[in-house]
C-alpha cells in the first residue's frame, strides 16, 4: 500500500484514492496495463475530480505530500500518462492529457525516459534473486 488510508473514507481499505499517493500508484498500475482491482482499488482515478490529486496536471501545489507539491513528480507523471494513453486507457483524465499535454510529453519522450526508466544500482538486492529481478525490471523497460 502507499498511503496510510487512515481517513475516513478508506475503513478497512487497503487504498484512500484521495491522495496522490493512490493516484499515482494507481497511474503507474494503468501506464503498464494492470488492474488496479487487482490490488485493492475501487475508484477510477482517471475521472475529472481526481485531477487535483496529479501533479501532472500542475495542481498538487497544496497536496499533503512534499513529493508531490514540489511538482518533482510532474514530469514521471507525464511519461505514465502517455504509456496509459498508448495502452488504450480510458477516462476523462486521459482526455485532459491528450488535449492538453501529449504533444509536449511526446516531444521530451526520450529525455523523461532517460530520467525515469533506467535501471538503479543493484548492490543490495540479494544475491540469490538479483539476476530475475533484473531480467523483470528489464523486460518492464520496454513498454
Amino acid at each position: 500500500m502507499s498511503c496510510f488510508a487512515e481517513d475516513h473514507w478508506a475503513k478497512g481499505r487497503r487504498w484512500c484514492c484521495h491522495c496522490s499517493k493512490c493516484a499515482r500508484m494507481y497511474l503507474f498500475l494503468m501506464a503498464w496495463n494492470l488492474d488496479p482491482k487487482r490490488v485493492g482499488f475501487r475508484e477510477n482515478l482517471f475521472l475529472k475530480k481526481y485531477r487535483h490529486l496529479y501533479s501532472a496536471f500542475g495542481e498538487s501545489k497544496n497536496s499533503s505530500s512534499a513529493y508531490d507539491s514540489s511538482l518533482v513528480g510532474q514530469g514521471e507523471q507525464l511519461l505514465a500518462f502517455l504509456f496509459a494513453l498508448r495502452q488504450g486507457q480510458k477516462g476523462e483524465l486521459i482526455n485532459h492529457f491528450k488535449k492538453s499535454y501529449l504533444k509536449s510529453t511526446e516531444a521530451r519522450e526520450n529525455k523523461l525516459r532517460r530520467r525515469y526508466l533506467y535501471l538503479q544500482n543493484t548492490d543490495l538486492a540479494p544475491k540469490t534473486i538479483r539476476n530475475k529481478v533484473i531480467d523483470i525490471f528489464k523486460r518492464g523497460l520496454t513498454i
